[in-house]
C-alpha cells in the first residue's frame, strides 16, 4: 500500500533514464500511475514536478495515521497545478489502506481506460 504508493508516484514523477533505469536500454516511464494511501512528502514534490510527467490518481484515507494524507494533496495539487491531469479520491475518515477495493478497481480501471486510450488498444 503506502510503500508502493509512494514508489508509483516517484516513477511517474520521476522516471530513470535509459542510463540510470537499471536495465540499460530500457527508460522507467510510464503512461499513467495509481498511488494508494500514499503520495510523494514535500521534499520529494520540491524537487520539481512538470508538466510533462504523466496522470496521476491518487487514493487516500483522512484518518490515515500511518502516512500522512496531505502527502496525497499535495502530491494532486502540485500536479494539477502544472497542467498534470490528476484524480484525488479522498475517503473522508478512512484509515490507511481502508480502500473499499472493488470502488479503488473501478475508479483505477476507468482512469487507466482514460488516460492510456484503452478504448482503441483491444482493436
Amino acid at each position: 500500500m503506502s510503500a508502493g504508493g509512494v514508489i508509483a508516484a516517484a516513477v511517474g514523477v520521476f522516471p530513470a533514464t535509459d542510463e540510470s533505469s537499471g536495465s540499460p536500454g530500457y527508460p522507467s516511464n510510464v503512461s499513467a500511475w495509481v498511488s494508494k494511501s500514499a503520495g510523494l512528502p514535500d521534499s520529494i514534490v520540491d524537487l520539481g514536478i512538470d508538466a510533462g510527467d504523466p496522470p496521476g490518481m491518487l487514493f487516500n484515507g483522512t484518518a490515515d495515521d500511518t502516512v500522512p494524507y496531505q502527502f496525497g494533496v499535495n502530491t494532486a495539487q502540485a500536479l494539477h497545478d502544472v497542467g498534470t491531469f490528476t484524480v484525488l479520491r479522498l475517503q473522508p475518515g478512512g484509515v490507511h489502506g481502508g480502500e473499499d477495493p472493488q470502488y479503488v478497481d473501478t475508479q483505477c480501471s476507468n482512469f487507466y481506460y482514460l488516460t492510456m486510450d484503452l478504448a482503441h488498444a483491444a482493436q
